[in-house]
């Protein structure tokens, strides 16, 4: 299969399959200004204390969680 002649056949039905898309395949950044709304956060319950093994490996992986996610961290 020859995909560079795929995407040359397929170029004009880019922006058929989702916003984005055009741009994500190389093709320019038409959608660059929208928001990303592709990925939906989820909400992060509140780690209860508790004892054992399992109980401080969750809660070290929340605090590990929390400190990723502030502005300007990095993973």
């Amino acid at each position: 299969m020859d995909l560079a002649r795929t995407l040359l056949d397929t170029r004009a039905a880019w922006a058929n399959s989702c916003p984005g898309h055009v741009a994500s395949m190389g093709g320019g950044n038409a959608d660059a200004d929208l928001p990303d709304r592709t990925v939906a956060p989820f909400r992060r319950p509140e780690i209860v204390s508790a004892d054992g093994l399992w109980a401080a490996a969750r809660a070290r992986l929340a605090a590990e969680d929390r400190r990723c996610s502030m502005p300007g961290s990095r993973a």
